[in-house]
């Protein structure tokens, strides 16, 4: 894949390292998985990590590689606007060698009128299939929305299924020592029956903090929600 053209941080998320992250911060993690070491994912692309394509290393447990792509276009003038992001990796698990692919995509379609802007989100979603390409899994991420809602403006939520197991992911917006929440994830929580298993940062910098139980699990949501380039309104 190659890169069209990728816009301002506005309209496309990326959900690595990005440009717009002004400082670094640490997120806000439940109790039993702060006393959790974080584990670093790092990757070789260009600019510093930031490049569309590379390899990735997750505290020496998993690696792989990955190759995204985000282009926008616009009719009529600006009157209506589309973006799109994608990106396929491969998760390898470093011990046992078994190997996921991971084929994501998501979309925007928005109406400008008079400096408003009108439409949404298409879901954010990542297949997720073994080495023989059988289908094992689904990660998906989507815009929160309620009737009255006065949380951040860019809260996402989803889930993350694989092997038959199934986990709820919801973006984390606290960082640590500050009051104020922030508009865009700094990070996702991984869910089990509703107990906080994993907690993902993304912001400046990629770790994973869990409770080991479900690592195949939480190594595909962390590739998924940080090297990935989503479309948002």
């Amino acid at each position: 894949m190659k890169l069209s053209h990728l816009r301002y941080c506005a309209p496309i998320v990326l959900l690595s390292l990005t440009a717009c992250s002004a400082k670094l911060a640490s997120i806000k993690v439940p109790a039993d998985l702060a006393t959790q070491a974080p584990q670093a994912l790092t990757t070789d692309g260009e600019f510093w990590g930031l490049g569309m394509d590379g390899t990735f290393d997750l505290a020496g447990l998993y690696h792989g590689k990955y190759d995204r792509e985000a282009s926008g276009s616009s009719y009529f003038g600006d009157f209506i606007s589309n973006d799109e992001g994608s990106m396929a990796a491969e998760v390898v698990n470093s011990q046992s060698q078994q190997r996921w692919l991971l084929n994501c995509a998501g979309e925007n379609t928005s109406v400008n009128l008079g400096g408003l802007s009108f439409g949404g989100d298409s879901p954010y979603e990542c297949e997720v299939t073994s080495a023989d390409k059988n289908k094992v899994g689904n990660f998906i991420l989507k815009k929160s929305s309620g009737l009255i809602d006065f949380g951040p403006t860019g809260k996402v939520s989803g889930s993350l299924t694989l092997d038959g197991k199934r986990f709820e992911v919801e973006s984390i917006h606290d960082m640590e020592g500050s009051f104020i929440p922030s508009d865009q994830p700094l990070g996702y929580y991984i869910k089990k029956n509703g107990q906080t298993v994993a907690a993902i940062q993304v912001n400046g910098r990629i770790t994973l903090q869990s409770d080991g139980a479900d690592m195949d699990a939480y190594a595909i949501a962390t590739v998924a929600s940080s090297l990935s380039v989503r479309p948002e309104e």
